[in-house]
């Protein structure tokens, strides 16, 4: 979207098995961390900020909710 709130673009479509939620840009604003919940678990994935390359980050049992980015010191 632009700063003038023109040009959204929806990245992501829930539907009723899956919802995304919780995204958060990386420092650079080169990739999007988000969280998806799908039967089965949690998991985070990334992706480029115009919604292509979606990658799985995490694939385990557990949830993966609220993730962010860490700044290495």
């Amino acid at each position: 979207m632009n700063a003038d709130g023109t040009g959204y673009q929806q990245l992501t479509f829930d539907s009723g098995r899956v919802s995304d939620f919780a995204p958060s840009f990386s420092p650079d604003g080169s990739k999007i961390l988000f969280s998806r919940s799908r039967p089965g678990g949690i998991d985070l994935y990334t992706m480029n900020p115009d919604g292509s390359g979606r990658t799985l980050v995490t694939k385990r049992s557990a949830a993966d909710l609220w993730a962010q980015w860490a700044i290495a010191s």
